[in-house]
């Protein structure tokens, strides 16, 4: 095998793994749902409204902050009760 084999092949190779490694790492993303999902499902935080928050002096809440539920995002950009 003559020395530019031996390269096409190293790099054939590395196309390979890097390929299917990526696609099986999971994205950024896809971490922020579940930890979203969890904090969400494992909240104990439950506020009727978003007067309810604001009196509380916890707005606005973010997706994934306790208490946070898409019945108070009324645009759905992952931000409840910022008004």
């Amino acid at each position: 095998m003559n020395k530019q084999s031996k390269i096409v092949s190293i790099a054939l190779a590395s196309a390979l793994v890097f390929s299917v490694s990526f696609q099986f790492a999971p994205t950024v993303e896809a971490k922020k749902s579940k930890k979203n999902h969890k904090s969400a499902t494992q909240s104990s935080v439950y506020y009727k409204n978003c007067t309810a928050v604001k009196k509380a002096g916890k707005a606005p809440l973010y997706k994934g902050d306790p208490g946070y539920r898409s019945a108070l995002d009324r645009d759905h950009d992952g931000i409840a009760c910022e008004k």
